[in-house]
């Protein structure tokens, strides 16, 4: 998969969050690839959702450098890396400097939610105020998040 179509599905879930979640939001679309400058910065960002195909997760984040600690990341991609059978967040945990990992997992289909149709998803996290802050951000009386502290078995399915 060429990078700038991984950035493609990066930005379409940003463009995505924004519009159905945030009333307020401002959002520009940016056509990426590795060779472009970014134009903007992942370092201070607080919340780095990733939704890109689980494959290239590990390129990606390698790419992007990302050494804020503070950073809270929550990975809404599915599936196990092939090449080193790891868990998503294990990639993540590998690449980037934060360990503050959140996995965000449905059943949810994203025509439903595009449609503004009740959802409901779980939100893993080791801490239960992270889970309060990321679930300030969905402010849609439509799609709802629920706690678990179950990581593992939120990405294999077992939630």
């Amino acid at each position: 998969c060429c990078m700038r179509c991984v950035f493609f599905f990066f930005f379409l879930f940003v463009l995505f969050f924004s519009f159905f979640f945030n009333d307020t939001a401002t959002t520009e679309i940016y056509t990426l690839s590795l060779h472009d400058a970014l134009p903007i910065s992942f370092k201070d960002l607080e919340y780095l959702f990733i939704a890109l195909p689980s494959q290239t997760i590990r390129e990606v984040l390698t790419n992007l450098s990302l050494t804020n600690k503070d950073q809270e990341i929550i990975v809404a991609s599915k599936g196990i890396e092939i090449s080193t059978s790891d868990l998503l967040s294990e990639v993540v945990n590998n690449t980037a400097k934060s360990k503050k990992i959140s996995i965000l997992s449905g059943p949810c289909f994203s025509d439903e939610v595009a449609q503004n149709l009740p959802t409901a998803v779980t939100l893993a996290s080791n801490n239960k105020e992270t889970f309060r802050r990321v679930n300030s951000l969905f402010q849609n009386k439509n799609f709802r998040l629920y706690y678990s502290d179950d990581l593992i078995g939120c990405q294999i399915g077992a939630h």
